[in-house]
């Protein structure tokens, strides 16, 4: 049998790819029903029924979150004009895309140009360099796309935004970063070590908005996934690196494609193992506006 790109591989792993195909369809029938029902959440909600006068300039405001709520943004949200709210996403993954749009929101996807090259030695924790490359990548976004922004399709400038949402996952082995694989070898190297043991993921998040300006992110946090790997045999490593799925992904593996299977448990946001903790994310950006700190 064939596997991903070509490789052959053995009636077990043959087996492996088959339950790869059964486990990616009921996920992408739970995708697909979590999806419908945000989606029909948000067009019967009323983003701007709760229209109060500010006392101060004579001005309605339209609030669609109070102090508490952790509700979904919408695409449609917008907390001073009525108007959409512009989201950039300074990333291209593909899976944080889709994460923010299971939340509703309708981002333009933006990549930061950011190097990522920051000396792990230089930072007292794993969680620390996460929030760092997080915060590099949006900043070096938010310098164009708070400020005019680009306004045609040959700028080479971000498009104008209110929020800029930058995001960096790493795998934590015992205290040792482990990004994407940088080849072959180093995919095999990570998944064997991992293989039978528990390790972390870590997603920082940095934020900035209009009213806050470029300067500093408005809000910065960083999630935490405990996730235990099965034993794995040499075979199903190879397997499943000849795939060619490890080589976007921190720690050499997707848990929501072919490498779920491996995954035996988890304590913690599933979402935040894709690239993007749905929750927390949520939550900041409902408290950020019921404070006003978006535009």
């Amino acid at each position: 049998m064939r596997f991903g790109h070509g490789a052959s591989v053995s009636p077990s792993a043959a087996l492996l790819n088959l339950l790869a195909l059964s486990c990616l369809a009921l996920r992408c029938e739970a995708f697909s029903s979590s999806s419908s029902t945000l989606r029909l959440s948000l067009r019967r909600r009323q983003f701007f029924s709760a229209s109060t006068m500010d006392k101060t300039n004579g001005e309605s405001r339209s609030s669609s979150l109070s102090a508490t709520s952790t509700s979904i943004l919408g695409s449609c949200f917008y907390p001073s004009a009525g108007d959409c709210l512009r989201v950039i996403l300074a990333s291209k993954s593909p899976r944080r895309k889709e994460i923010c749009g299971l939340m509703g929101l309708d981002v333009t996807v933006y990549p930061s140009t950011f190097a990522e090259d920051l000396d792990h030695g230089a930072f007292s924790s794993p969680q620390s360099y996460a929030a760092a490359n997080a915060a590099h990548k949006a900043a070096e976004v938010a310098r164009g796309a708070l400020g005019a922004g680009g306004d045609d399709e040959s700028s080479t400038c971000p498009p104008a935004a209110d929020v800029v949402i930058g995001a960096d996952t790493i795998v934590d082995l015992d205290g040792v970063i482990l990004e994407k694989p940088a080849n072959h070898d180093d995919a095999v190297s990570m998944l064997s070590r991992m293989s039978g043991r528990c390790h972390a993921v870590h997603t920082g998040v940095a934020i900035f908005t209009r009213r806050a300006g470029p300067a500093e992110p408005v809000a910065h946090f960083v999630e935490s996934t405990k996730v235990k790997f099965a034993p794995l045999s040499r075979s199903e490593i190879d397997s499943y690196v000849a795939s060619g799925e490890p080589m976007d992904k921190a720690g050499g593996y997707g848990i929501q494609g072919l490498g779920g299977m491996f995954v035996e448990s988890i304590e913690g946001c599933y979402f935040n193992v894709m690239g993007l903790p749905m929750h927390h994310l949520s939550k900041v950006l409902a408290q950020l506006d019921a404070n006003r700190q978006i535009v």
